[in-house]
C-alpha cells in the first residue's frame, strides 16, 4: 500500500537573506526535500552584497515554488515584512538563511497542528557550529528527549512559560522542553496569527518583539514538542554572536514592553512578577556592558530609570531583586559589578 500524504494547505516559508551564500544552498535544499510539498518559499534578499542574491535567482528559475523579493538594507525584521505582506499560505513558518530545516519539519508540525487544533506548533532545534574546515555537533539530544513529548496551553499560558525560565511550567512535560520560546524559526502559525501582525523594523532583537503577539494571538492553542526539526548553526557572523550594545538596548526595550504587555492584558500576579524581574535583570545586563565600554550617559540613563520603575515595581520584586537591585540605584556602578560578580559565579 503506497501512503498519500496528506493535504493540509498551502505554508508560506520565509527567509530573510543578507551576505550568507556560504550557508545559502544547504538551507535552501533543506526546504526542497521537504516531504511535505504544499508550499511557497519567499527568498528576501536584504541589499546582499555577495553572491546571494544569485544564487536566490537560480532557485526561484528551477522552481515555480520559490520567489525573490530583493530590497536595500532594511534589516531582518523589514524582510520578514515583506514575506508576510506577500503570503498567500494557509500557514507562515520561517528559516534563517544560515539553518537547515528538517526534511519532516512541515509534514510533523501539520499533523500535530491539524490534529490538535492548534494555531501555533513549536518545536525544538539541533545546535550545531561550523567553521572553514568543518561542522560538528554541540548538543544533540540525549536520553531523556528521545521520548516525543506534546504539550498543549493556551496563549496566556505559553507566554508564561515563556517567562518562567527556571519553573518551565507547571505541567512536569514542560522539562522535555529545552529551547527558548523567544523566536520564530521554531514555530509554525495558521496565517491568521499574522493577519495585523508585523515585525519592528528597527530593532536587533526583532523576534523578542513579536513572540508573545504571536502566541496571544492563537486565541485557542498552542502545542509544543520536543522533537527537533530545525538545524540551528552557530557560527562568528550569527546575530548572537554580533550582538552591539544597541541591541541590547533593544532587548531591554521589549522585556519593558511585554511586561506592560502583561498587565494590560490581565495576567496573573505570578507572571507579571516574572516579567518585572527578566526586565530589571535586562536592565543590569546593559548597565554590565555600559560599565565594561565606558558608557557614562547611557549608565546615567539606565540608572534614573532604575530609580523611577524600582519605586513602582518594589512591590512585584523578590527579596535578593529587591536588594541587588536596592543597591544598584544608590550606587549603580557598585550594582553593576556585584551583578557581574554574581552571573560570574552561576557560570
Amino acid at each position: 500500500m503506497v501512503d498519500v500524504m496528506v493535504d493540509y494547505g498551502k505554508v508560506s516559508i520565509i527567509i530573510p537573506i543578507y551576505n550568507t551564500e556560504k550557508y545559502l544552498v544547504p538551507c535552501i535544499n533543506s526546504i526542497l526535500e521537504q516531504t511535505y510539498t504544499n508550499w511557497e518559499l519567499f527568498l528576501i534578499d536584504d541589499g546582499s552584497t555577495d553572491n546571494s542574491l544569485s544564487i536566490c535567482m537560480e532557485y526561484q528559475n528551477k522552481d515555480a515554488r520559490i520567489i525573490v523579493f530583493t530590497q536595500k538594507n532594511s534589516r531582518v525584521g523589514a524582510a520578514r515584512n515583506k514575506g508576510l505582506d506577500y503570503a498567500t499560505g494557509d500557514y507562515i513558518t520561517f528559516v534563517d538563511s544560515d539553518d537547515m530545516a528538517d526534511k519532516h519539519l512541515l509534514e510533523c508540525a501539520l499533523e500535530i497542528m491539524n490534529r490538535t487544533g492548534a494555531s501555533v506548533v513549536q518545536w525544538e532545534a539541533h545546535f550545531f557550529r561550523t567553521n572553514d574546515d568543518n561542522v560538528y555537533d554541540v548538543g544533540k539530544a540525549t536520553d531523556m528527549y528521545s521520548e516525543h513529548v506534546e504539550v498543549e496551553v493556551s496563549p496566556m499560558e505559553a507566554i508564561d512559560l515563556m517567562l518562567d525560565n527556571k519553573g518551565r511550567g507547571a505541567d512536569p512535560r514542560f522539562q522535555m522542553l529545552r529551547n527558548s520560546c523567544r523566536c520564530v524559526w521554531t514555530k509554525l502559525c495558521k496565517a491568521s496569527v499574522f493577519a495585523t501582525l508585523r515585525f519592528p523594523i528597527d530593532r536587533e532583537y526583532e523576534d523578542d518583539f513579536i513572540v508573545h503577539h504571536i502566541f496571544y494571538n492563537a486565541q485557542n492553542k498552542i502545542v509544543f514538542i520536543n522533537d527537533e526539526l530545525i538545524n540551528k548553526r552557530e557560527h562568528q557572523n550569527s546575530v548572537l554572536h554580533t550582538m552591539r550594545f544597541e541591541g541590547k538596548k533593544d532587548h531591554l526595550e521589549c522585556e519593558y514592553e511585554r511586561l506592560l504587555f502583561v498587565q494590560e492584558h490581565g495576567f496573573e500576579r505570578r507572571t507579571i512578577n516574572l516579567a518585572v524581574h527578566i526586565y530589571f535583570t535586562s536592565m543590569l545586563e546593559l548597565t554590565s556592558q555600559a560599565i565594561l565600554e565606558k558608557r557614562e550617559d547611557e549608565l546615567r540613563e539606565i540608572h534614573s530609570r532604575a530609580k523611577e520603575h524600582y519605586r513602582f515595581y518594589f512591590s512585584n520584586l523578590n527579596k535578593l531583586d529587591k536588594l541587588v537591585i536596592g543597591v544598584f540605584c544608590l550606587a549603580p556602578r557598585v550594582g553593576g559589578r556585584v551583578y557581574m560578580m554574581y552571573r560570574w559565579l552561576k557560570g
